[in-house]
């Protein structure tokens, strides 16, 4: 597989909007928690993960009504359970090669239990483990800056090519994430942290890898690390590796 795997997640800490007229009050904790939980509880349906029990068998009135009765620490807890639950799922949908089907809309909202749980996490983990990297790798050679900026990459002399056949994967700080990246790293012939190069020894000649790595490069000098491994992972859950937006630009970019 080719450039980085998602971290998933991702992420945005799910926020609730509403498209309630503009004169409504705001809303009470409790209701913002009984959206949060309503929205759970429909994503465990959409996605088919079969989830049940006394976390996931209460409405949105029901949901209002009992964290009425509890500390809002507690109405919290419940919601990260639900949403570790859910993540697990979609990780498990992953693992198989699965992306998430149905209305990408609707999808969209699945996701950020996968996207917006671990973004944050994930983020720092990604761009700590490039500053790791960088001093273990080659700078290009003249060729390949050419060839970088060929595929858009505009500071090519920052980047680095390691080669190794350690792909690294997060520790137990990503949760479900880390099982994704220990499930797929076997797979990977190269990887893109940012501006460390990952390529396994058997296609460090490989230019076609290379141009394909430099062109997530490029998008990230564009949207940062965060917004690239948010994009990621929202386009594998939803599409799937090989029709995912970021590998077709990338794949374009090597040709």
């Amino acid at each position: 597989m080719k450039g980085i795997f998602p971290l998933v997640a991702t992420f945005l800490t799910l926020t609730t909007t509403t498209t309630w007229a503009a004169n409504t009050e705001p809303l009470s904790f409790c209701e913002k928690y009984a959206l949060e939980a309503s929205t759970q509880v429909d994503t465990n349906k959409s996605a088919s993960c079969g989830l049940s029990g006394a976390l996931w068998n209460k409405g949105y009135l029901d949901q209002v009504s009992w964290c009425k009765t509890v500390k809002p620490a507690e109405a919290d807890k419940a919601n990260a359970q639900r949403s570790d639950q859910i993540v697990q799922c979609l990780a498990k949908q992953v693992m198989t090669g699965k992306a998430l089907k149905g209305d990408k809309q609707d999808n969209s909202m699945l996701v950020s239990f996968m996207v917006g749980r671990y973004l944050k996490p994930a983020t720092e983990w990604y761009m700590g483990m490039e500053q790791v990297l960088l001093p273990q790798g080659r700078p290009l050679t003249a060729a390949e800056k050419n060839l970088a900026a060929k595929v858009g990459v505009k500071n090519a002399y920052k980047v680095r090519v390691v080669v190794t056949d350690n792909m690294p994967v997060p520790n137990d700080l990503l949760g479900s994430m880390a099982v994704l990246f220990k499930s797929n790293t076997a797979r990977e012939t190269g990887r893109a942290m940012g501006y460390a190069l990952l390529m396994r020894p058997q296609y460090a000649n490989n230019q076609q890898l290379l141009a394909h790595l430099l062109g997530y490069v490029a998008k990230i000098e564009q949207v940062g690390h965060r917004a690239f491994l948010e994009q990621y992972a929202t386009e594998m859950l939803i599409d799937g590796y090989n029709q995912s937006k970021l590998v077709k630009e990338a794949a374009h970019a090597a040709k």
